[in-house]
């Protein structure tokens, strides 16, 4: 799981800037369509094979000839609201997948329709296109807010909380829509989740299990080095990275410390960092990126992905990598300390554990609430509890039972859930307002390069974008743009979204990357380039991982 860097910078440079991106942001956004007759092309190229003129801004269904087939508007054809249309195409000698579908305006102007979906056996292609409404406004908001998250002027919650207030001022949203999403069910997960990751850390019984591990696996400097990279990635699937981090990191170096062995120090202090920042990608609640790609492909794809089927999608790449990287890391940088150092490393360990004691009741407590919200998590296809819900559900459980007090709640990571908050309310609008959409036509030269290409294209884009910008706001930013972007250029929206919302939390080259590497950092072991060096390396890897290997195993699968 993934928190908040702020990062400090010079803020009026950053404001003139977030100025600039706004003017040129509300100078090409597209204007609202006209309403009044136009046209509903099939085009073959650029051959039109087919067309009927549509009453634009008539919310009444309608049923009309195209020549080719016959266009059915269940809806009609508003300009502001989702445009949804059904070709049945009549003429046996087309093919629905050759065409594409054209809306030309009242006032001359083309515009791009996806069509999302193709049954070539029946004949059918179905049709959805976002019009442009209120987008000067929101593409304007979005430059803003997109500089400010990369230059942290201001802390990113501020400019998340600036979010709904722009959007009411300007007339795009009311109330209501701008904030209900500040408390989203995803909010609720994470911040149920928050409190029971309290719950452990105020009891020690993260510390108790992080000892235990690494005491009873740690029988050779090899299985020590797993062990501290596993714990590390295991804590992140429950608990921020930055948290697992700082409390492995400390063990890691007094354990580390008699052996005297500098290159064997450095591969476990970048090890632990680098697999916090894996782990959080193997489950639903790991990572910010991952509940935004949950929810915006159920709200605008209508693809439901549950608690487990989110380790179907994560794990396989952890399961993967987390080796890789590992190996990578003990060739690198890695040496076997003198075995009897060892020795004396290891008493440290069983110093460590002998010191905790055996687990006390609170701590069995908050283990056993803790294993029944998973349970109940894993169960979720059976009984159909949402995820947040379940989480809050053993956040109550722990506050009635003493083991979470009113001091937690000052503690948990409120900059990561309003930052959360105004990225999924930014990403609605995108889309709701068409801004997503059109952005996404303005893309369609990806549609003449292979399907794998282009999602490796867009998924290096997030993880660029995520080297400057914390991974909640690459994600926020890049996954509303995945989906209409995907049924353009003719790829699967589900693997599209997915590849940018993981690509998006796995930088390991720089050092601001991500604030594990930045823990790493801290010990002094490292130097920025040297950190580079080691990471770039990594990021490579980790994307065409993610884009060939792991891509097929969702569709082997069935997730995608």
């Amino acid at each position: 799981m993934t928190d908040i860097v702020v990062r400090p910078g010079r803020r009026w440079p950053a404001f003139l800037v977030a100025a600039a991106a706004a003017l040129l942001g509300a100078f090409v956004a597209p204007s609202s369509w006209p309403a009044g007759p136009a046209s509903l092309e099939l085009r073959l190229g650029t051959d039109v094979v087919g067309s009927a003129t549509v009453d634009l801004g008539s919310t009444d269904p309608a049923e009309v000839s195209l020549g080719v087939g016959t266009l059915t508007l269940p809806g009609g054809a508003p300009i502001d609201e989702k445009l949804t249309a059904r070709v049945q195409l009549t003429d046996e000698t087309r093919e629905p997948g050759q065409l594409s579908a054209w809306l030309v305006l009242p006032d001359g102007r083309d515009e791009l329709l996806p069509v999302i979906r193709t049954d070539a056996d029946a004949g059918i292609l179905e049709i959805e296109r976002w019009p442009p409404y209120r987008a000067d406004a929101v593409l304007a908001l979005l430059g803003v807010v997109v500089v400010l998250w990369v230059t942290e002027a201001v802390p990113l919650f501020v400019t998340s909380l600036a979010i709904p207030v722009v959007l009411v001022a300007a007339g795009v949203g009311g109330p209501t829509q701008s904030l209900q999403n500040f408390f989203h069910p995803i909010i609720a997960l994470f911040f149920g989740g928050f409190l029971m990751a309290e719950a452990m850390r105020r009891t020690g019984l993260d510390h108790l299990a992080a000892i235990s591990i690494i005491a009873r696996a740690g029988r050779s400097p090899v299985t020590l080095f797993a062990a501290m990279i596993g714990v590390s990635a295991f804590l992140s699937l429950w608990m921020s990275n930055t948290a697992a981090v700082a409390l492995v990191l400390p063990i890691a170096l007094a354990v580390t410390a008699p052996m005297e062995s500098i290159g064997y120090r450095r591969a476990i202090v970048l090890g632990i960092a680098y697999a916090a920042t894996v782990g959080g990608v193997g489950s639903a609640i790991g990572t910010p990126a991952n509940p935004l790609a949950i929810t915006f492909l159920r709200d605008f794809v209508g693809r439901e992905l549950t608690f487990v089927d989110w380790f179907a999608i994560g794990l396989p790449w952890v399961l993967i990598f987390l080796p890789l990287m590992s190996l990578y890391l003990w060739w690198r940088v890695g040496e076997a300390p003198d075995r009897s150092r060892f020795v004396d490393a290891r008493a440290v360990a069983h110093d460590e554990l002998a010191a905790a004691g055996r687990p006390t009741r609170p701590q069995l407590t908050v283990m056993a609430v803790f294993l029944a919200v998973i349970a109940v998590w894993l169960t979720e296809p059976i009984h159909g509890l949402e995820t947040g819900i379940v989480a809050l559900g053993g956040a109550v459980a722990l506050a009635v039972l003493g083991l979470v007090e009113p001091d937690d709640l000052g503690r948990i990571s409120w900059a990561s859930l309003l930052t959360f908050g105004g990225g999924l309310t930014l990403g609605v609008f995108v889309v709701q307002t068409g801004t997503s959409d059109w952005i996404a036509t303005q893309l369609g030269g990806l549609a003449d390069l292979p399907g794998p290409l282009v999602v490796a294209v867009v998924a290096g884009v997030a993880l660029l974008l995520t080297t400057i910008a914390s991974n909640t706001a690459s994600a926020a930013m890049t996954i509303p743009l995945a989906i209409p972007l995907a049924t353009i250029v003719g790829v699967d929206p589900v693997v599209l979204v997915l590849a940018v919302a993981i690509a998006s939390s796995i930088d390991f080259a720089l050092v601001i990357g991500t604030p594990p590497t930045m823990l790493a950092y801290s010990t002094g072991l490292y130097t920025p380039g040297g950190i580079f060096r080691v990471g770039a390396v990594l990021d490579v890897v980790g994307l065409l991982v993610l884009v060939t290997v792991v891509a097929w195993i969702w569709q082997l699968v069935g997730i995608a």
